[in-house]
């Protein structure tokens, strides 16, 4: 009978009996080698159970951690939105406040007499201060 070629990637690899992995542990010889391994085999499903439940935690983290980003993002957004309309609110304050300014009767002339009177004490100012200083 001829059998057909098969490369190696299409063959199963069947394990030789000198394989560790296929060969069952061998007997426990007496009660202290038993509970040994049945200590042993508790500590692996102890371990195997701490392992699962740090990735669950660290698993939640991340997840409360994507939360608090998108929920930053989202109060940051509200504060720039905020601060743009109250900008805006007291640009258009200002300019109403200004119109008024202007709308005052006599406003030209208080103006002129306050920058007026602001010159006539600098005068004087600088007037004692040159007699002070001539009179040392």
């Amino acid at each position: 009978m001829i059998l057909p070629s098969a490369s190696p990637s299409t063959l199963t690899h069947h394990p030789s009996p000198s394989s560790s992995s296929s060969l069952p542990p061998p007997p426990p010889f007496d009660e202290r080698e038993l509970k040994r391994q049945r200590r042993k085999q508790s500590n692996r499903e102890s371990a195997r159970r701490s392992r699962l439940r740090k990735q669950a935690e660290c698993d939640e983290l991340a997840q409360r951690a994507e939360a608090l980003k998108e929920e930053n993002a989202s109060l940051r957004s509200e504060v720039s939105r905020i601060r743009s309309d109250y900008d805006q609110q007291l640009l258009t304050e200002n300019a109403a406040l200004k119109e008024r300014l202007g709308e005052l009767p006599g406003n030209d002339d208080l103006r002129s007499g306050r920058s007026d009177q602001h010159a006539h004490n600098d005068t004087q100012q600088s007037g004692q201060t040159e007699a002070v200083q001539g009179g040392h």
